[in-house]
């Protein structure tokens, strides 16, 4: 909760308002509505009991990658949370493997 208030106060001060009173703003910075734009394949890790960020989030993100005809690598880890620490090792490894596959 401490964190959610604080992030929260950050974007206020940075973009100027709140989502309610500054939406344009706040749209032009979430990915999500240029998927479209994005030119390099993306690797997307979420864990189920992510508490920071909805899992819906993502889903939504993998829904306009889809319609765009972007590349990406979406993994999601059943338990866990925003840090994906109890999968340490696995998204370590997983992180490195996928960028030593996308070497351009």
């Amino acid at each position: 909760m401490q964190r959610e208030q604080a992030m929260k106060r950050m974007l206020n001060n940075l973009i100027g308002g709140t989502p309610y009173n500054k939406p344009e703003e706040y749209k032009k910075r979430s990915a999500v509505n240029w998927a479209d734009e994005i030119d390099v394949p993306l690797l997307i890790l979420h864990a189920e009991n992510d508490d920071q960020v909805d899992i819906t989030q993502a889903e939504r993100m993998i829904n306009e990658l889809d319609e765009a005809n972007k590349e990406y690598d979406y993994y999601i880890y059943d338990r866990g949370g925003h840090d994906l620490g109890l999968y340490w090792f696995n998204v370590r490894k997983r992180t490195i493997d996928w960028f030593e596959n996308h070497k351009r």
